[in-house]
C-alpha cells in the first residue's frame, strides 16, 4: 500500500578547511510503500536555477540504502556499513567522480514512520576527504 509522506533529509559534510559543517537540509512530501521486505520512498527535488526536479528513489532495508536521483543532478549511491563504492554525480555545473565509503547505518522503524542514519566518508580522487551524515526521516501523514 502507498502511503503520503512528509519527508526530512538533513546531510552534514566537514570539511577539511571549514570551521563550521556544510548543512543541507530538504523537506517535502512524497510517497512510501513497502515490497518484498523493501521500503521505497519517492519525491521529487527543486535545484536553484532548474525549472525540472529531480526524481528521486530511496530503496532501503535494515542493511543497505540506494539512492537513485535523474534529473538535472543525476547520481545513484549506495551506503552499506564497512563498504565502498565508487559515485558518478552529474550536475548542472559538470560532473563530479567521488568514493564514498559507510561508516554506521542504523534504521528505526516506528508506528509513524521510519528513520535512517547513515555516517560515511567522501574521498574526491584522493583530493581531500569529508566526513558526512545523512538523516532521513519519513513521517506517514
Amino acid at each position: 500500500m502507498i502511503k503520503d509522506v512528509k519527508i526530512r533529509l538533513v546531510g552534514v559534510r566537514e570539511l577539511p578547511d571549514a570551521a563550521e559543517p556544510e548543512v543541507v537540509e530538504l523537506e517535502t512530501t512524497g510517497q512510501y510503500y513497502v515490497k518484498d521486505d523493501m521500503c521505497y520512498v519517492k519525491y521529487d527535488e527543486y535545484f536553484e536555477g532548474e525549472d525540472e526536479p529531480a526524481k528521486n528513489l530511496l530503496k532501503f532495508n535494515k542493511k543497505s540504502m540506494n539512492m537513485v536521483k535523474k534529473g538535472p543532478v543525476s547520481t545513484m549511491m549506495e551506503f552499506v556499513k564497512g563498504k565502498s563504492a565508487s559515485v558518478y554525480y552529474d550536475t548542472p555545473v559538470g560532473p563530479v567522480n567521488m568514493f564514498i565509503t559507510t561508516k554506521s547505518y542504523k534504521v528505526n522503524e516506528h508506528d509513524k514512520g521510519v528513520k535512517v542514519d547513515i555516517d560515511y566518508l567522501i574521498d574526491y580522487k584522493m583530493d581531500y576527504i569529508t566526513k558526512s551524515s545523512l538523516a532521513l526521516e519519513v513521517t506517514y501523514l
